[in-house]
């Protein structure tokens, strides 16, 4: 409320200066950025009752007005484009060029759009029944919301205003529709009466009011946000009374009727083309046809013109959008037959062909025969009966669809034998008719019989059938359970999942079918294709209710059958399956009809694999509250499975086994703690580790030996000591021997948790490889991370600081493989105590890590930045001095480039904001070039086009700069890239050695293009171009910072005194510049800086000859400027004398030092 406060007193602030002077708030006090931050602070607002919003509100919504009123003369101007206020006082001419016709429009635009679209979201926002309906609310807030919206749609003209209009009208006619409150619900239906009033010239003032031309400007907006919020309750009846009046008043051909008939025309064209209204608009379309080629031939332009537009959108509407470039040559989607066409429209049939036998015999009248002939050339003959379901009139009944339908499922069920090559067609046509979008409702009733026609063909001995029928089966689930929407096929949307009782309520037919398809298979374990398909239907079920849960009841004994099947992909969607078919408050009692099933050595592998994978699925649907569930007794007589990898279990299913022990024991943890069971599993465990079954050839060996090793550490760590002391020694000799393991799996797995103990803590930066996503965070290692106390996260993290003897071991995992090198480098960045006795010298260990980022690999550059940074950020200013980082420098300049990777660019930014010492720091191994290609990379990376970045190296101006930031330990502010830019600015100035802070503002001064005509131009068209490079701010600020730095005088020297004068100042400020242009132009090849010098030179030649106390100076110098600026005033050389020209007037604009 503070925040919302504060920018309306901003908004007020601007809105004085306005009414005083516009063109000055233009170019210093736009206010639409304030009502744009307004509206972002609403959107996290929580609106009540109470006096101070109800007052903030009010006082909102008559500030908003406020504006409107400010710029309603230029958006309602009839050339708002080169509008221009004109005042009778004096006007700086300066302000005058600055500030551009273009420039205002912007402004009053931009302003209006914002106004309109805040003013609809707290409509849409504000809930009316917290408030009384009683008049102080309605005469504060939503009538003059409503004065508001009727006055700029009846007198605007600018059309990039009353477009933004109509998405706030929008939202607030939404809101009024779904009152309760009767007079605040029919305020639409009034307005939307009020409007065809004044069309029919029954209020002469408004009507008058309307705009004559620009399409009838914001009239047909409003018309359209009224129709298209309607509630569908009501029948459409405002739209249809809408559509009658407009059509009647465009067939009225009377001379006073002719503006009505423009504005209805206008507005008629405004509702065929809105996509919300096609099927609507459908059966007035002959209408609009009619009227459109019976005003081609008026003597009135504006008819003409209304009716021209009018005909081009109706046939967008009836033939769709042009498809190819080429005019002669149609798309057939841009076609229909002649049947069709006549028999949606049939009005147009005789009307047509009237049309041109009366321009045949009056040879004058040819434009509507034009257009006639343009619909004639998109109709064709057709006889394929695909075509015409697709495109039957609704008038119809859809008859010619259903015969259709009813025809193709019979010839889908006929399995004789020379009926094989009609069945593939039929379920080929059949496919495309439950894929079309515009059939979707009409092939519900066919679904249930689709789905039993594929499934029925899935084990037909012909392949073009089993081929035809599996993709019908996947339409089919597409249509019924929507295009999948995650990644991972094992975890399923709730988006792409119905409840049963839905499911079997829309397709009865089915569940007596699905039953029948499991127990027919279970009994032919051959016949599997079939149970595949029926179990992908049942695990995108669940149950809701009991009565649904009955209702699956009948499935859960067959399913379960399916455990056991030889097919992994069967046993794999039997136990997901089980989530759908298993009652929520009987999944604690089923698992534990699990756990005694599974203590039963003599079931085959395939079932105990099975009913493993059902209890890992069964798992993560326990609720929260659960009954408890003694484990310790229940798994242990299931330790046989362990026992018996190598010989009647494989290392998967153990793989398995391991992993549900942990989510068991996870998920029932106080019924788990220091049990003694978990010592003879320990001892199982280890006996398995000693024994080592694991041949290296072995499938799944890689899988097996992570989850064994998951599981060793997690009952160490969660279930066997309760004393934190213990645990975290153990756990500690765990990952310390995973380290040294000959595996590289478990080298990686122990790297991940020692990585994700920094990554757990909200405290801690992530890494830029983690943010982008670029790497993925290992689900099983996280959760083991999270599952482990505070007392030993931080144990081990002090632990592995104090290992100076680790780095040998780090040392071989980084020539393993790229996995092993990275996670090693992503590992070492958080422990810098290693880094510092990897070697004795600290150029050795610098230089060590900057050979890995000249490897190819960009994510290993990235990791190799991030531990260069911590190593820096821990060495002492002594040292810094000491090192050579010229290859440093270079890799984090390229880091930054806008052609590097987001990854290796924020890479870059965090290791800026941890090391910003080397940004100001003196007599360290960065000299000036260096400095100043550090810097420009700092601004290259604040005007980055991506978020992520702007925000991290803002970080650099967040706090006292000169204070060290961790990398590791960063509290990071909210800032602002163009704040920061802006503090960083006074930096330079401030702290850096006067040379650097001149060569630096100095080059970002001259950089770029000032030709302001062309930015303006851009202000309607950026293109691809960054709009995040603000160029000509960056330049205003550089040369505003340079102007103060270079007529700075010394304490000793005063102009008052004599000690100095105002010309030998020139003379020294100029010999500054020139020797600092000098300095760079040596070293480059840059036409821009050649120009710049040549400026300067003369420049300093005059300053040199010209007397002291010179009463001409300053006019004489502002001409040798001009004179010298003129000489590259060229068309080839238009740009730098723009530049130029702001520059160095603004150095040496004397008025002002």
């Amino acid at each position: 409320m503070l925040a919302i406060s504060l920018f309306i007193q901003l908004i007020e602030a601007g809105v004085k200066l306005a009414r005083q002077n516009l063109l000055e708030a233009i170019r210093t006090s736009p206010v639409y950025g304030y009502i744009l931050c307004v509206r972002h602070l609403m959107h996290k607002a929580s609106f009540g009752v109470t006096d101070q919003w109800q007052y903030l509100l009010s006082k909102l919504v008559s500030t908003c007005r406020t504006v409107s009123e400010i710029v309603s003369p230029i958006v309602n101007n009839l050339s708002p484009e080169g509008y221009m206020p004109v005042y009778d006082g004096f006007i700086n001419e300066d302000l005058r060029e600055v500030v551009t016709s273009q420039m205002v429009l912007v402004y009053a635009w931009r302003t209006t759009k914002e106004v309109s679209l805040l003013l609809g979201e707290l409509a849409l926002s504000v809930s009316t029944a917290d408030y009384k309906m009683d008049k102080p609310f309605l005469s504060n807030y939503i009538m003059p919301i409503s004065e508001h919206f009727l006055t700029l749609f009846f007198e605007t003209k600018h059309r990039g205003a009353y477009e933004q209009a109509y998405v706030g009208f929008c939202k607030f006619c939404e809101k009024l529709w779904k009152l309760s409150h009767e007079d605040l619900k029919s305020l639409p239906k009034l307005w939307l009466n009020g409007i065809l009033d004044v069309l029919k010239r029954e209020n002469k003032n408004a009507f008058y009011k309307l705009c004559p031309t620009r399409r009838s400007a914001g009239l047909p907006f409003m018309i359209q946000a009224i129709l298209i919020t309607e509630p569908k309750t009501l029948g459409n009846e405002n739209f249809h009374l809408c559509m009658r009046t407009l059509l009647d008043i465009a067939v009225d051909v009377s001379e006073e009727n002719i503006r009505s008939r423009i504005h209805s025309m206008n507005i008629l064209r405004s509702l065929y083309r809105n996509n919300n209204l096609a099927e609507l608009v459908t059966q007035y379309i002959a209408q609009g046809v009619i009227i459109a080629l019976s005003a081609f031939n008026h003597d009135k332009w504006g008819i003409r013109n209304s009716a021209t537009l009018l005909f081009a959108t109706l046939i967008i509407r009836i033939f769709g959008v042009q498809r190819n470039r080429d005019v002669e040559e149609l798309s057939l989607r841009n076609r229909l037959s002649a049947r069709v066409f006549f028999m949606r429209y049939p009005k147009l049939s005789n009307f047509l062909l009237e049309q041109i036998i009366k321009t045949n015999d009056n040879s004058q009248d040819t434009a509507a025969l034009h257009s006639v002939l343009l619909i004639l050339e998109r109709l064709y003959p057709c006889t394929t009966e695909e075509e015409n379901q697709v495109t039957e009139p609704k008038t119809l009944g859809n008859e010619n669809f259903h015969l259709c339908m009813r025809t193709l499922l019979d010839i889908a069920v006929d399995v004789s034998e020379e009926n094989i090559r009609s069945r593939i067609h039929s379920m080929n046509i059949l496919r495309s008719l439950y894929r079309n979008n515009n059939l979707a409702e009409l092939v519900t009733q066919y679904i249930a019989q689709g789905v039993i026609i594929a499934l029925s063909a899935f084990n037909h001995d012909k392949w073009g059938i089993r081929n035809s029928a599996t993709l019908l089966f996947a339409t089919l689930i597409i249509r019924i359970f929507g295009v999948q929407r995650n990644r991972d096929v094992e975890e399923l949307s709730l988006r792409n999942r119905l409840s049963a009782r839905v499911f079997f309520m829309r397709y009865p037919k089915l569940s007596n079918f699905l039953l029948e398809q499991i127990i027919k298979t279970n009994d032919n374990s051959q016949d599997t294709a079939a149970l595949h398909s029926v179990l992908l239907i049942l695990e995108r079920l669940y149950p809701c209710t009991t009565e649904e849960e009955n209702q699956l009841d009948k499935y859960t004994l067959h399913v379960a059958k399916c455990l056991s099947n030889s097919i992994y992909g069967i046993r794999r969607l039997a136990a997901q399956s089980s989530t759908a078919l298993i009652p929520s408050l009987e999944v604690v009692t089923y698992i534990k009809k699990i756990l005694i099933i599974l203590s039963d050595v003599t079931h085959t592998e395939n079932y105990c694999q099975g009913l493993i994978m059902q209890l890992i699925c069964l798992l993560r649907c326990v609720v929260k509250g659960h009954s408890p569930l003694n484990v310790p007794d229940l798994i242990e007589p299931t330790f046989w499975i362990p026992i018996s990898v190598g010989r009647y279990i494989s290392h998967y299913t153990a793989a398995l086994y391991f992993d549900m022990l942990v989510a068991l024991t996870t998920v029932f943890s106080q019924q788990c703690q220091g049990t003694l069971v978990f010592d003879k599993l320990l001892k199982i465990l280890a006996w398995q580790s000693i024994k080592d079954t694991v041949v290296e050839e072995e499938l799944f060996s890689e899988k097996y030996r992570v989850c064994h090793f998951n599981l060793h550490l997690h009952i160490m760590s969660n279930l066997y000591h309760r004393d934190n002391y213990f645990k975290s020694q153990y756990v500690k000799k765990v990952i310390m021997s995973g380290l040294r393991s000959i595996y590289q799996e478990i080298n990686q797995y122990c790297l991940n948790i020692i990585n994700y103990l920094y990554l757990d803590r909200p405290k801690y930066m992530k890494h830029s490889l983690y943010i982008t996503e670029q790497l993925e965070i290992s689900d099983r290692e996280y959760k083991v991370v999270k599952s482990f106390d505070l007392t030993v996260k931080e144990y081990l993290m002090e632990v592995i600081h104090m290992k100076k003897k680790l780095f040998p071991i780090l040392y071989e995992l980084l020539a393993k493989s790229k996995e092993s090198c990275l996670s090693v480098l992503l590992m070492l960045q958080h422990y810098p105590c290693i880094l510092i006795d990897i070697k004795p010298h600290k150029q050795d260990v610098l230089d060590f890590f900057i050979k890995w980022c000249y490897n190819e690999d960009d994510e290993l550059f990235c990791a190799s930045v991030s531990v260069i940074s911590t190593f820096l950020y821990n060495l002492s200013n002594d040292d810094i001095k000491q090192i050579n980082g010229n290859a440093l420098i270079k890799t984090i300049i390229e880091a930054s480039s806008p052609r590097s990777t987001l990854y290796q660019r924020i890479g870059a930014a965090q290791f800026l904001v941890a090391n910003k010492r080397l940004l100001y720091l003196k007599d360290s191994f960065v000299d000036v070039d260096a400095l100043q290609h550090l810097w420009n990379a700092v601004i290259v990376l604040l005007e980055d086009e991506d978020q992520m970045v702007r925000n991290t190296i803002s970080h650099l101006a967040s706090t006292d700069f000169r204070k060290p930031i961790s990398m590791l330990n960063l509290k990071w502010f909210t800032t602002i890239a163009e704040k920061a830019r802006e503090e960083l600015l006074n930096f330079c100035v401030t702290a850096l050695p006067r040379k650097v802070a001149i060569l630096l503002l100095l080059s970002w001064a001259l950089r770029q293009n000032f030709n302001e005509e062309k930015e303006t131009i851009e202000v309607f068209d950026k293109g691809e171009t960054n709009t995040f490079a603000e160029e000509v701010q960056l330049a205003k600020l550089a040369t505003s910072h340079l102007k103060e730095l270079l007529w700075k005088l010394d304490q000793d020297l005063h102009y008052n005194d004599n000690s100095i004068s105002i010309e030998e100042h020139a003379l020294l400020v100029a010999n500054v510049i020139y020797n600092s242009l000098h300095q760079v132009a040596t070293s480059s090849s840059n036409i821009n800086l050649k120009f710049s010098l040549r400026v300067i030179e003369n420049i300093v030649i005059f300053l040199e000859t010209c007397p002291i106390n010179n009463q001409n100076f300053t006019e004489e110098l502002g001409k040798v400027i001009s004179n010298e600026l003129n000489k590259l005033n060229s068309k080839d050389h238009d740009e730098n004398y723009k530049r130029l020209k702001f520059v160095f007037s603004a150095i040496f604009t004397l008025e002002s030092i």
